[in-house]
């Protein structure tokens, strides 16, 4: 009888208790990767951190030793979602812009292609935040915070005329405008169904993403800029 092949050391670890801190940062990222696959199928209301759990190959007692509840499993992927949208608006802007058309075309182009983040900030505060234990609160603020700071560097940089806070206010109006903005342009199928009998209807409700969310955060930075230079400090 031919003697079976191992299991990868990933496929391995699912069948016994992670002890190493590399095993527990593995399966933590198992869980992750997991959520984010089922959150780009599946409607938020309908995950459980078991099916979470099924997916990544690994026991519901198992998650349950990495996340306490499910809303901090997707409070972490919302976390991790964060920090590759940073890279990316980071990388799209580049050192040589020079304008707030720029800096909102490269935040409303790097939101409009992860609809997943979209759909975890739209929850964040009516959900994620209300369902976990306070030190993972205040934790996830002090990171946005981090965040926000870090980012305000680029947007100065980009808008020379900004005052001192405000390219890190931008962050959090951004928040606000993806979490309407997103909402408003997302319809759900029976009002698709609805839409495609009455195209002048449709076509007075049609709404791109990207475009609104790009024009209104130029239409910020400019205020801010008109305003700064006619009352200069």
């Amino acid at each position: 009888m031919p003697r079976s092949r191992p299991a990868p050391a990933d496929q391995r670890l699912t069948k016994q208790r992670a002890r190493s801190s590399q095993d527990k940062a593995t399966r933590r990222a198992q869980l992750l990767a997991a959520a984010a696959a089922l959150l780009a199928d599946t409607p938020y209301e309908q995950l459980t951190l078991s099916a979470v759990a099924r997916a990544a190959g690994l026991s519901k007692a198992s998650a349950y030793t990495y996340f306490p509840t499910k809303e901090s499993l997707f409070l972490a992927l919302l976390t991790e979602r964060l920090e590759a949208w940073r890279d990316r608006f980071v990388e799209r802007l580049s050192p040589r812009s020079r304008s707030p058309r720029a800096v909102a075309r490269a935040i409303a182009h790097t939101f409009a292609e992860d609809p997943g983040l979209r759909e975890l900030l739209a929850r964040l505060h009516s959900t994620l935040e209300a369902n976990v234990p306070d030190d993972e609160v205040r934790a996830f603020k002090w990171f946005t915070a981090g965040l926000m700071t870090g980012l305000a560097v680029y947007v100065d940089r980009a808008c020379p005329g900004l005052r001192g806070g405000q390219a890190q206010h931008l962050f959090l109006l951004v928040h606000s405008f993806v979490i309407g903005l997103g909402m408003a342009c997302t319809q759900t199928p029976n009002v698709v169904r609805a839409m495609a009998l009455e195209p002048a209807l449709a076509q007075a409700f049609a709404f791109d993403f990207e475009t609104e969310l790009a024009r209104v955060i130029e239409l910020v930075l400019r205020g801010w800029l008109a305003e700064n230079a006619r009352s200069p400090s």
